[in-house]
């Protein structure tokens, strides 16, 4: 029986397909952008403005543009920086929102802007509706990319661990492709669509079986004389071909009936 496998063998079933290592490098990648707009962004502020909040006038005292953009539409948009002024009880603040052009378009210095601000801690503020980081939006964009793409990846990790589950009852053995014939149906009228049945032979246990595939693409499965099948000694009628060109389970399936088992396919 192939029961448990180890460890290492368990991993490269459960990564389950090559698309499996495009999912991981981008959620390396869209993570190193995480860092990258991390620096740039005050969470401590928006905690503060999360709660206790009051508004007040303030003024715009400077505005300037940050050198980054956001697209909506096709459309590209700069984001620009406005410094501003407010007093509270007689004491003056100032600090820094950031929004795009879309949003603000003609909004400049000595404007006239609403400021939200803590109650407890006045020295926390932004300009109502806009932020305090301009990489804020490439942040939460990237964090939403990285989830799904995480959730993917375990949604593939899921039939990777149910396929290995699977075959565990079964064993390896070593099949002879031993003949093929060609099966034709009619779609339509006019079309006539051909595939091609398939037979292997392998022996368990003094006892000789057979197992059918059918395809169109004969080639996957005949190129070699010897294919590798998992055979269930508990209802035979399962057993599974392990033969398909370009594919990683294939792939990881006869370097694991070769290393663990000793089942040498072509020899």
């Amino acid at each position: 029986m192939i029961g448990k496998l180890h460890f290492q063998s368990r991993i490269l079933l459960y990564i389950n397909n090559y698309f499996t290592f495009l999912l991981i490098a981008i959620v390396f990648f869209l993570s190193y952008l995480m860092t990258k707009t991390f620096d740039h962004i005050d969470f401590k502020v928006g905690w503060y403005l999360s709660h206790d909040i009051r508004y007040t006038k303030g003024i715009i005292i400077e505005d300037f543009y940050t050198g980054d953009h956001e697209k909506v539409n096709g459309y590209e948009y700069d984001i620009v920086g406005f410094e501003y002024v407010y007093e509270l009880n007689g004491t003056y603040y100032s600090w820094i929102s950031y929004a795009s052009t879309r949003d603000f378009y003609g909004l400049r210095k000595g404007k006239k802007v609403n400021v939200v601000f803590n109650k407890n801690h006045p020295e926390f503020s932004r300009i109502h509706n806009m932020s305090n980081s301009p990489a804020l939006s490439s942040f939460i964009l990237y964090l939403i990319l990285i989830l799904i793409t995480i959730l993917l990846l375990i949604i593939n990790f899921y039939y990777g661990k149910q396929f290995y589950l699977s075959i565990q009852k079964g064993v390896f053995v070593k099949g002879k492709f031993i003949k093929q014939k060609i099966v034709t149906s009619r779609n339509t009228l006019e079309e006539v669509e051909e595939s091609f049945n398939i037979a292997f032979s392998y022996e368990y246990e003094g006892r000789k079986f057979k197992k059918y595939i059918t395809t169109k693409d004969k080639e996957k499965y005949t190129d070699e004389i010897y294919e590798l099948i998992i055979h269930f000694p508990e209802n035979p009628e399962k057993s599974y071909l392990v033969d398909e060109k370009n594919s990683y389970r294939a792939m990881i399936l006869k370097y694991i009936a070769k290393d663990d088992f000793n089942v040498l396919i072509n020899s």
